[in-house]
C-alpha cells in the first residue's frame, strides 16, 4: 500500500523549493527501500520503470521485468543513519529547569505523548534527527489544542520536501510565514476515516488550513495563535511557533543530507549488484548448442530444462551434427565482483558512520583513534543541533502557558564510546571527592551516562543512609525540602 506521501501533491510549491525536492528524490526512494528502487512494490512493465535500472535499447519487456525483479538492495545509507541516530540518542532525554523552578506536573503528559499520536519525547527526538540526517534539515510546528477540559500544546513534524513557500523579514531573515502541504486525517460518522490533502499557512498569530479539493481562497479551518514571553506579560507577535534543525545547511530552509555521498554509493552498489545477479542467472544456466541439426529435430520440455529428439531415418545427415551443453565464462563475473568489493570498501571508509562497515584486516590503534575521532566530531555536531532543537520545541510549548514559562534545558546523553562514559563518571566522582562539585552533581553525570538508573533518587538514597547511621555523608539540609544541592559548605 502506498504511503500518503506517494500521492500527496505539492501544488503551488515555489521554485525556491522545487529544485531541492527533486534533488531529494533519491533520498525518498532509499527511505522507502527496495520497492522504490525497483520502480514500484509490484513491478509491472506496463506502468512501472525503475529510474535506477533503466531498460536497455531493444531489451524485451519480459526480460527487463525479470532483471528488475532479481535486483536486491543493501541499504547502507539508511542503515548508517539509523546507527548514528542510536549513538546520538542513546539514553532517554531529560527536561530540567533552573534550581529556582520546578516543572509543573501536568507537563509530564506532554513528554509521554508529544504529538498526540502516542509518540514520546525520546522517540520524537530520534525521528527528528533521522529526518534531518536524511535531508539536511527538518522542522517542527508546535500547535495548541484548546477544548473544554483539554488544553495542551503538541507538535507537528514537517517534511522539508513538502514546504511550499515562506516569507521572511528582509533585514533579519526571520521567517514570518510558512506554508506547507500535508495529509490531514479526519474521522466522521458519515464518511469514516478520510485522508485529505491539506495546505497549512502559519504566521506568528494565526494558523489556516486549506483543503486542496475545496475552494483555496477560503480556509476550511483557522485559529488564533496566542503565545507569551517575559513571564506572560508580552504576547509574541514576531515569531512563528516552529523550530528548525539543520545538519547540513546550504541556505535559508535549503540543505542536503550530510550522507549524500553514501546515498550515491548505495545506488552504485545496487546497480552493480543487480547486473552481477542478472548475469549470474544466465552464466549459471546451461545453454544447449546445436550445429547441423536436421529439419525434423524437435525440442521438448524436460523438467526445468529442454531436451532434443532426433530422428535416425537419415544417418548421413546426423554425421555432421553436433549438440552439447555449454556455459558462459566466469571471468567477467569475477571482475564484476572485484568492482563490487571496491564499492563496499569505499562505503566502509565513509567518515561519519564508523561502524557502518569495516575493511577486512586488523587496524592499528592510531587508525582506530583517527576513525573514532572523525566520526565522533560529526556526531557531536548532530547531538548539539538536536539538543538545541528539542529545547526550542519545549520552550515553544511552554510559551502557550502564560504563567509557566521556564528556563528550559534538555539533557541529551550520547554514547559514542562506552569508555568515554566511564571516563566522565570517574571525573565527576573525583571532582565530588575534592569538593569541586557536590555528590548530587556527580550522580547526575552518572545517570546521564547510564551508570545509575534513570529512576535513581539521590535524596531518597541519602535519607536511607542517614537512617542507617551515616549522618555525615551529605550537607546538613532538610532532604525533603531540597531541590538541588551545591558543594557542601566549609564548616572548619
Amino acid at each position: 500500500m502506498a504511503s500518503p506521501e506517494d500521492w500527496l501533491s505539492v501544488s503551488g510549491q515555489s521554485e525556491y523549493f522545487s529544485d531541492q525536492r527533486e534533488h531529494n528524490q533519491l533520498v525518498r526512494d532509499l527511505i522507502k527501500g527496495l520497492s522504490a528502487m525497483r520502480g514500484g512494490r509490484y513491478f509491472e512493465q506496463s506502468s512501472k520503470v525503475s529510474r535506477y535500472l533503466p531498460q536497455f535499447e531493444n531489451e524485451p519487456d519480459h526480460i527487463y521485468e525479470n532483471r528488475v525483479l532479481r535486483s536486491y538492495l543493501t541499504n547502507y545509507f539508511k542503515r548508517a543513519i539509523q546507527s548514528d541516530v542510536g549513538k546520538v540518542v542513546s539514553s532517554p532525554l531529560g527536561v530540567t529547569v533552573n534550581e529556582n523552578q520546578e516543572l509543573p506536573e501536568y507537563s509530564e503528559s506532554w513528554f509521554d505523548d508529544i504529538d498526540l499520536e502516542g509518540k514520546g519525547l525520546d522517540t520524537f527526538a530520534k525521528d527528528q534527527l533521522e529526518a534531518s540526517l536524511y535531508k539536511g534539515v527538518t522542522l517542527a510546528f508546535v500547535d495548541f489544542v484548546n477544548e473544554e477540559g483539554f488544553q495542551r500544546p503538541f507538535v507537528h513534524p514537517i517534511d522539508i520536501d513538502y514546504v511550499t513557500n515562506f516569507k521572511a523579514d528582509r533585514r533579519t531573515g526571520r521567517i514570518t510565514e510558512l506554508e506547507w502541504s500535508s495529509i490531514v486525517v479526519s474521522d466522521s460518522e458519515d464518511e469514516g476515516v478520510v485522508s485529505k490533502e491539506g495546505r497549512w499557512v502559519i504566521t506568528p498569530t494565526q494558523w489556516e488550513l486549506y483543503y486542496t479539493e475545496e475552494d483555496n481562497d477560503v480556509p476550511a479551518e483557522s485559529g488564533e495563535i496566542v503565545r507569551y514571553k517575559n513571564n506572560g506579560n508580552t504576547r509574541i507577535t514576531d515569531e512563528i511557533p516552529i523550530s528548525i534543525m539543520y545538519t547540513n545547511k546550504l541556505g535559508r530552509l535549503l540543505a542536503s543530507s550530510p550522507y549524500e555521498t553514501l546515498a550515491e554509493l548505495t545506488v552504485e552498489h545496487f546497480q552493480v549488484s543487480s547486473d552481477i545477479k542478472n548475469n549470474l542467472f544466465y552464466a549459471l544456466t546451461p545453454m544447449l548448442f546445436a550445429k547441423g541439426m536436421p529439419d525434423e529435430v524437435k525440442l521438448q520440455a524436460l523438467a526445468a530444462w529442454q531436451a532434443v529428439t532426433i530422428s535416425d531415418e537419415n544417418p548421413e545427415a546426423l554425421a555432421h551434427t553436433d549438440i552439447s551443453w555449454i556455459q558462459a565464462s566466469a571471468a567477467p563475473i569475477k571482475e564484476a565482483r572485484e568492482q563490487l568489493k571496491d564499492i563496499e570498501y569505499r562505503i566502509s571508509s565513509f567518515g561519519i558512520d564508523a561502524s557502518s562497515g569495516r575493511p577486512s584486516g586488523n587496524q592499528t590503534a592510531i587508525q582506530t583513534a583517527i576513525n573514532s575521532a572523525g566520526s565522533n566530531a560529526a556526531l557531536l555536531g548532530f547531538a548539539a543541533a538536536l539538543q538545541n532543537h528539542m529545547e526550542d520545541i519545549v520552550r515553544i510549548m511552554f510559551s502557550y502557558m502564560p504563567n509557566d514559562i521556564k528556563d528550559i534545558q534538555v539533557e541529551l546523553t550520547s554514547d559514542f564510546d562506552l569508555s568515554d562514559n566511564n571516563d566522565k563518571a570517574a571525573t565527576a566522582i573525583t571532582a565530588a571527592e575534592k569538593g569541586i562539585i557536590s555528590p548530587y552533581a556527580a550522580t547526575v553525570v552518572m545517570k546521564q551516562n547510564n551508570i545509575l538508573g534513570k529512576d535513581y533518587d539521590y535524596y531518597e538514597d541519602m535519607a536511607m543512609k542517614i537512617e542507617d547511621g551515616e549522618p555525615d555523608i551529605i550537607p546538613q539540609v532538610e532532604v525533603s525540602d531540597a531541590v538541588s544541592m551545591g558543594p557542601p559548605e566549609n564548616t572548619e
